[in-house]
């Protein structure tokens, strides 16, 4: 990836290490029917559950969480483009970084939708990884 050619080895060993533990963890969580996660706010358990607003010309998808205990929605919203869905790995980043949207991401890019490569380069500066 030649985004990442800056990095060192051990940075880049580092990083995947990471990843694969998340990885690990992901597909458990992909065993069960539909993964829960800890709202940021209320630490009420949520799980991810997406809608589609048909139009026109196009569908767009809206990346919204549930309460799991209500069913209501949780009032959190994952800033991710609305036309795919995150994986559930894009997803446990997401909250390992606290949920961050476009503007607190903390990469100084203030347009566009998260995408895995924004999320990965937020997880190496949050890991304190050099070269991130």
């Amino acid at each position: 990836m030649k985004h990442y050619d800056h990095l060192t080895e051990s940075e880049v060993e580092e990083l995947n290490t990471y990843c694969d533990e998340m990885n690990e963890k992901s597909i458990e969580a992909q065993e069960l029917e539909s993964p829960t996660y800890k709202h940021p706010e209320t630490g009420r358990a949520i799980y991810y559950d997406p809608s589609v607003e048909h139009e026109e010309d196009v569908s767009k998808i809206w990346h919204d969480f549930r309460d799991c205990e209500t069913d209501k929605y949780a009032n959190l919203h994952m800033d991710w483009s609305p036309y795919r869905h995150p994986s559930r790995n894009d997803i446990k980043i997401w909250f390992a970084l606290g949920c961050p949207d476009r503007q607190t991401i903390g990469d100084g890019k203030t347009v566009g939708s998260l995408t895995t490569e924004r999320l990965v380069e937020a997880l190496g500066k949050s890991l304190c990884i050099a070269g991130f």
